[in-house]
């Protein structure tokens, strides 16, 4: 009940905040695979069911949340702006929440800020089509595991992953251009943030050892943040 509350409150405040000031801001079979992870398909009326949840036990992976079907379109609340939807909040309890690439036929294009705050989840799969996230998206999903970002991201807010202490590893794409502030804020164990050289701007850091010791980025000499990760003090790999 109270995290029914929380998440209310976010989304009020997310809406908020789109409202006045952000811009450009089936029924489904799920075949198990032979690792137990849900197939994703499609009946010919073309609406899709609830996501099958996996059986107990089953091992999420990075490469895995992949192979999960989209959630339900109905568990999202989206708002139109110029180019497609943004997300403003979510009620997905699905283990592994895969952000639909279309609502109502619009794409997705981002997600607002705290559009996807307090979730249960363990995994969250964005599709390609999402090109922002905002500040404290994913604020408090203290059970999240893993994120995968799609290709499509080029910006991604003020501490967007805050208090998201099991997240283990954040993969940024290609094309990525803008990390804004400190995305990962009391992530407890992160392991591995991975920021290709696209990445020209990065004000205030990534995230401080003290949060995350056991934390690493995976980025080429030279780029900025090669340099953001000498100024921190944070250990370096290389592609």
């Amino acid at each position: 009940m109270k995290k029914n509350m929380k998440r209310s409150l976010a989304a009020a405040l997310a809406l908020a905040m789109m409202l006045t000031g952000l811009v450009g801001c089936s029924e489904k079979q799920n075949d198990a695979s032979s690792s137990g992870v849900p197939a994703s398909s499609q009946s010919a009326s073309g609406s899709l069911s609830q996501q099958e949840k996996p059986s107990t036990g089953t091992k999420l992976t990075q490469e895995n949340i992949l192979n999960y079907p989209e959630s339900a379109a109905s568990d999202f609340e989206s708002i139109w702006s110029k180019e497609g939807r943004m997300i403003v909040s979510c009620t997905s309890e699905d283990e592994v929440v895969v952000v639909p690439k279309k609502i109502d036929g619009d794409p997705v294009i981002g997600i607002a800020s705290a559009g996807m705050a307090l979730l249960p989840a363990r995994a969250i799969v964005l599709p390609d089509t999402v090109q922002t996230i905002g500040d404290s998206a994913f604020n408090g999903c203290e059970e999240l595991e893993y994120i995968h970002l799609g290709s499509g991201l080029k910006r991604i807010g003020d501490v967007a992953f805050n208090i998201c202490p099991s997240l283990k590893q954040a993969i940024f794409p290609e094309g990525m251009e803008v990390i804004v502030q400190c995305p990962f804020i009391f992530c407890h164990e992160l392991e591995k943030v991975v920021i290709p050289a696209s990445v020209t701007t990065i004000p205030n850091g990534i995230f401080t050892p003290d949060d995350s010791p056991k934390a690493y980025i995976v980025t080429p000499e030279g780029s900025v943040a090669d340099a953001v990760a000498a100024e921190f003090g944070i250990p370096v790999q290389r592609p």
